[in-house]
C-alpha cells in the first residue's frame, strides 16, 4: 500500500470516529499523529468553518511560547492548494491578539498534493510577507512558515532526506568512508535554512533570540570579531546525516545533507550573515557528518536521540525505536492477543492499543498528572524522566531476562489498566456532549481528569487486592460509576467557574478538585460503590 493510501486509510478511520467528512478529520489525524496534540486538544485546536478567517486550526504552546496555525488541504489538486498561501497570511492577522504574548508563530500548510515549483516558491515569498508584516506591526516574534506535502510524508513514513549541498572543509577526517569529522565553513549553509529539509530530523528545531537563550549568546560571539575568529572553538558544533558524500580536496559534495543538531548554531549564523553583509570571511564550526542509508530511518532516529543528549527533547517516532516496545508488542500479543501499535504506518486488526494513548494513560492515572496528559502528551515522549516512568527500561529489561508468566502478565496490567479507563472515559464524554446534548462540548476535554479520578477511586481496591484483579472488574466499575462521576464533575466545574478547557492545561483544575470535590460527600458515595464491587 502507498504513503498515499496510508494516510487515507487513516483518515479514513478518524472520519469514522469523530464522524466527520474526511477533509476535516484530515486535520485532526494531522495534529495526533504528527504535532502529538490529546485527540481531546486538538478538538480545542481545529477552528475550521466558513467564517474561520483562514484558520483551520490554532494551538498555543505554551510551554515553548509559541503561536502555531494550520491550514489544511486534504486534496491533490496542486492548484487549490495554492489558495492556501493567502489563507494563512490571513489567519496570521486574524490571530493578531494573540502574537503579543508569544516569542515566535509557525503557520504550517499541510496537503496530500505535491507541492511543485511554483507553490514553493509562493512559500517563500508569504515567509518574506509574514516576516515584513510582523515587523511593520512592531511584533517581535520569530516566524516560521511550512509546507509539509505528499512528498514530505513520503519521506517522513519511508525514507532520510535532506539536502545536495557541496561544503568547504578546513580540516577534514573522513573515517571508514562512512563518516567526515572537521571543520566545515557554514557560510556554505546560510542560503538554505528556510528549506524544511536540512532540518527534517532535528528535533528542536530554531528557539529564536529569546534573552538568555543558547541562540542570542552564539549571536554574541559572532558579533565580536575576535571571537568569530575562534568561533569553532567556542561553540559546541553541529552533527549531521547524509545518505552519500564524494570529497574533492577541500569540498565535500553531500547527497541528503540533514542537520539532528545545530539547528541554534546555523540558523543564527544565517541570520547574522544577512544583516552583516559586509562579513566575507568563513566561519568555521566542527562538524560530524554521518552517512546511513536513505531507509535507516531507525539508525538515523538513534543518531537523532543521541545527538540531542544536552536537552532531554526527542519525539514520539524516536521513542518508537525504544526496543522496549517491541517487547511490549509481543508480550501484550502473547498474553491478551491484543495488537500494540507503536510505529507510524502500523495497521491492526481487531483489539489494539496505541502507544500514545497508553502512556496518556499512566501519567493520568499511576502519576496523577493529567494536565500533561490532555495539554503536553508530546512531554511524555519529549522528557526522559517522565518517559521512563511510564514505560521503564529497567524493569522491562528485567522481565525480559528473567521475569515469569505471572509477572509479566501484571506489568501488562499496569499499562492496560489506565489505558482502557482512558479511552473508555473518552468514548463515554463524547456520546454525553455529542449532538443534540445539553452538555457543553467544552466538557470532552475531561477525558484525562476522569482518569486521575479513577485512581483515587479505585486507591482502596489497588491496595487490597492488586492491580490485575481490578483490571478483571473494571468494565463493571465503570458501567456503574462513570455517569455518576462524570455528571458530579461537570456540575462541580460550572458551579465552580472554572475556566474549561485552559484550567486544564494546568494544575488550578485540580487543585480545586483535590481540595474541594474528592472531598465532598458525593465522590465518596461513588468510592463506596468501588469499595463494595
Amino acid at each position: 500500500m502507498s504513503v498515499l493510501e496510508d494516510i487515507k486509510q487513516e483518515v479514513k478511520g478518524i472520519a469514522a470516529e469523530r464522524e466527520l467528512p474526511e477533509d476535516r478529520a484530515f486535520g485532526f489525524w494531522f495534529l495526533e499523529r504528527f504535532e502529538d496534540l490529546s485527540p481531546e486538544d486538538a478538538e480545542d485546536a481545529v477552528v475550521d468553518g466558513p467564517w474561520d478567517l483562514g484558520r483551520d486550526a490554532v494551538y498555543l504552546d505554551e510551554d515553548n511560547s509559541t503561536l502555531k496555525i494550520y491550514q489544511f488541504k486534504y486534496s491533490e489538486d496542486i492548484g487549490y492548494v495554492k489558495g492556501a498561501l493567502k489563507d494563512i497570511q490571513n489567519a496570521l492577522k486574524a490571530e493578531n491578539e494573540q502574537l503579543a504574548g508569544v516569542d515566535s508563530v509557525e503557520l504550517t500548510i499541510v496537503t496530500l498534493a505535491t507541492a511543485d515549483k511554483e507553490l514553493h516558491a509562493g512559500v517563500k515569498t508569504a515567509r518574506k510577507i509574514i516576516k515584513t508584516w510582523l515587523s511593520r506591526n512592531k511584533y517581535n516574534v520569530e516566524s516560521r512558515v511550512e509546507l509539509i506535502d505528499l512528498k514530505r510524508f513520503r519521506q517522513l513514513y519511508e525514507r532520510l532526506y535532506g539536502v545536495k549541498v557541496d561544503l568547504e572543509w578546513k580540516k577534514m577526517y573522513v573515517l571508514d568512508e562512512a563518516a567526515i569529522i572537521g571543520l566545515v565553513d557554514a557560510v556554505g549553509i546560510k542560503d538554505l535554512v528556510d528549506t524544511d529539509e536540512l532540518f527534517s530530523f532535528n528535533v528542536r528545531g530554531f528557539l529564536g533570540f529569546r534573552k538568555g537563550s543558547v541562540s542570542s549568546k552564539i549571536l554574541k560571539s559572532l558579533k565580536d570579531e575576535a571571537d568569530r575568529k575562534q568561533f569553532w572553538v567556542l561553540n559546541n558544533g553541529i552533527v549531521c546525516l547524509c545518505t552519500g558524500f564524494k570529497p574533492k580536496n577541500n569540498k565535500v559534495e553531500f547527497e541528503n545533507f540533514t542537520v539532528v543538531n545545530g539547528a541554534q548554531t546555523l540558523n543564527t549564523i544565517a541570520t547574522f550573515l544577512q544583516n552583516n553583509p559586509a562579513v566575507e570571511e568563513p566561519i568555521w564550526v566542527v562538524a560530524k557528518v554521518l552517512r546511513v542509508r536513505d531507509e535507516e530511518i531507525d539508525v538515523a532516529a538513534k543518531i537523532t536521540e543521541s545527538s540531542n543528549t544536552q536537552n532531554p527533547t526527542s519525539s514520539r517516532d524516536i521513542k518508537a525505536i525504544d526496543p522496549s516496545h517491541r517487547w511490549i508488542e509481543k508480550a501484550l500479543q502473547d498474553e491478551f492477543g491484543i495488537k500494540y501499535v507503536y510505529k507510524r504506518g502500523q495497521r491492526a486488526a481487531g483489539k489494539s492499543v496505541k502507544m500514545k494513548d497508553v502512556a496518556q494513560g499512566v501519567i493520568a492515572f499511576w502519576e496523577k498528572q493529567p494536565d500533561i496528559s490532555f495539554a503536553r502528551p508530546g512531554q511524555i515522549f519529549a522528557n526522559n524522566d517522565v518517559y521512563y516512568k511510564t514505560f521503564p527500561t529497567a524493569i522491562i529489561d528485567a522481565l525480559k531476562e528473567s521475569g515469569d508468566k505471572q509477572e509479566i502478565r501484571d506489568f501488562l496490567v499496569r499499562l492496560l489498566l489506565p489505558w482502557h479507563i482512558t479511552v473508555t472515559a473518552r468514548d463515554f464524554i463524547k456520546k454525553k456532549t455529542g449532538k443534540g446534548s445539553k452538555v457543553d462540548r467544552k466538557f470532552r476535554s475531561l477525558t484525562y481528569h476522569m482518569t486521575w479520578l479513577y485512581r483515587e477511586l479505585l486507591q482502596d481496591k489497588l491496595n487490597s487486592e492488586g492491580t490485575s484483579k481490578v483490571y478483571a472488574k473494571i468494565n463493571n466499575i465503570l458501567e456503574k460509576t462513570m455517569e455518576h462521576l462524570f455528571s458530579e464533575l461537570v456540575t462541580f466545574l460550572t458551579y465552580s467557574k472554572a475556566d474549561i478547557p485552559k484550567s486544564l492545561k494546568s494544575h488550578t483544575a485540580e487543585e480545586r478538585i483535590r481540595s474541594d470535590f474528592m472531598v465532598a460527600p458525593n465522590f465518596s458515595s461513588i468510592k463506596d460503590i468501588v469499595n463494595s464491587m
